[in-house]
């Protein structure tokens, strides 16, 4: 039997038996209730004079309030690990503001995009973005973190609604205390999801089927010494006017393009005039290194000899 009563200058209204709510109505119409668990709903609530942290209040429109503030700074959570708020609206404008002196901002410009912003104003002041992986064991070839971009609501369908391009980092070798080899991918896309098209590997090397694979010049005279080069550790002297780069990092396969020049031989001759008995070539190859050769009445030292290779993959 649910009862009213006072006691103690408390009003107390009981709603007796098992899941019983509490109703207020207006006219035989419900306007608001209290149920067992005491869960309070209504239809409108005047929050006019609510300060401070507010009760959990469910079912009503609260009108009002100038601000929903914790009972002090980093006092109360917004949700919970087991009961999370669902979609966050934001008006046009509006601002998230992090820190205690909101150092960091995220603004929405209308119609265009967010804005990320670091409003410290001194001297080399500037926002940072991280993207952490929480993996606590990092292997070779597990990703680190993936960028994708796409047009999901593309009426065409189909490709149209692939993932068009992305960017990501994965691992090149597993993790330990002392190494973290990691190599950034870009990916685009032609027909279907996109694919790898571009690689910076973790020695800051750039790899596509339009980008050079290796590439030296050095001086072939006397004792063999390297100018300047790309993926190319040493180049073996194989006796006169023939010689060998070795790379740095070896090719998927022998199937590469190879371009070789020389300014001419050691005998002075730098025109090379008579092509038809002169020739500078490469004449061998294989994945970890390639031969050249300058022949010129004989094979004769170039005194600067150029070498380009081109391969698909790394």
């Amino acid at each position: 039997m649910s009862t009213i009563k006072s006691s103690d200058e408390h009003l107390t209204l009981n709603a007796d038996g098992s899941s019983k709510d509490i109703k207020f109505q207006a006219n035989g119409v419900e306007k608001a209730s209290i149920s067992s668990a005491g869960a309070f709903t209504s239809t409108t609530i005047d929050a006019t004079k609510l300060t401070g942290n507010l009760p959990a209040i469910s079912g009503a429109n609260l009108t009002g309030i100038t601000a929903n503030v914790p009972s002090s700074a980093d006092g109360q959570a917004l949700g919970s690990a087991s009961a999370e708020w669902s979609d966050l609206y934001l008006a046009d404008g509006s601002q998230i503001l992090f820190g205690n002196d909101q150092d960091v901002t995220i603004t929405h410009n209308p119609d265009t995009g967010l804005t990320f912003k670091r409003t410290a104003t001194g001297d080399n002041s500037y926002p940072v973005f991280n993207f952490h992986t929480g993996e606590t064991n990092i292997e070779d070839n597990e990703l680190l973190g993936v960028i994708n971009f796409a047009a999901p609501d593309e009426a065409a369908g189909t490709d149209a609604v692939a993932v068009a391009a992305a960017i990501y980092a994965k691992a090149e070798a597993d993790f330990t205390s002392s190494v973290n080899k990691t190599k950034l991918v870009f990916q685009t896309g032609s027909s279907g999801a996109a694919d790898d098209a571009f690689t910076i590997t973790n020695d800051g090397r750039g790899l596509s089927p339009f980008t050079a694979k290796a590439w030296v010049q050095f001086t072939g005279t006397g004792t063999v010494s390297i100018d300047g080069s790309h993926n190319i550790s040493s180049v073996s002297d194989n006796g006169a006017g023939r010689y060998e780069p070795n790379f740095t990092n070896n090719m998927n396969n022998a199937n590469y393009a190879m371009f070789t020049s020389s300014n001419g031989s050691a005998g002075g001759d730098s025109s090379w005039q008579d092509m038809d008995r002169n020739s500078f070539a490469p004449y061998s190859q294989t994945v970890s290194s390639f031969k050249m050769a300058g022949y010129w009445n004989g094979y004769q030292d170039c005194s600067l000899v150029c070498g380009l290779v081109f391969a698909d993959g790394t």
